[in-house]
């Protein structure tokens, strides 16, 4: 189980500081879209999250998008928050996240995937070598597919938990 365990879970990717990202020795971060930077298909991001993105460019930390979803979905809004991007990112497979870091010129071991899915974002990220950040579940309706792949995520969120202290 331990190449399904994220390095680190927290509720939103707002909630992701400087000093987290000292502690962990974290320069660059690839980010998932749908769940993670906005609502699942929506082009308009989480409140805050264009404030966090200044900040965090602001202090040197490099920041792309890297999604499954096509160009079409991805482009725009990658353009709107001014953020580099690769999509169609075959991610559970490692080769696009590893392309990105180095693209964005930061040695894998201080790069970290966050999205909000444990197979396909943070097994990227750990099968890459980086460090990897899942997200809380947002409490919003979703499809059946949607609703399996939550619940198939529930034991790897609550070994993580089990380790670290705290619940889902």
């Amino acid at each position: 189980m331990p190449i399904f365990l994220p390095d680190l879970i927290i509720n939103k990717i707002t909630d992701l500081s400087l000093d987290i990202l000292k502690n962990m020795d974290i320069k660059g971060i690839l980010l998932d879209v749908d769940s993670t930077l906005a609502e699942h298909g929506r082009q308009v991001p989480y409140n805050g999250v264009r404030e966090w993105i200044d900040i965090m460019q602001n202090n040197g930390i490099k920041l792309m998008i890297l999604s499954n979803n096509n160009p079409q979905r991805v482009k725009p809004f990658a353009d709107m928050l001014g953020l580099k991007f690769a999509a169609d990112g075959l991610k559970p497979l490692p080769f696009k996240a590893k392309k990105a870091a180095a693209a964005m010129g930061i040695n894998i071991k201080q790069a970290a995937l966050a999205g909000d899915q444990v197979y396909t974002d943070i097994l990227a990220g750990n099968l890459a070598g980086m460090k990897t950040i899942l997200l809380q579940i947002p409490e919003i309706k979703e499809s059946k597919f949607f609703q399996f792949k939550r619940a198939m995520e529930k034991p790897i969120r609550k070994a993580y938990f089990k380790k670290h202290g705290g619940s889902i």
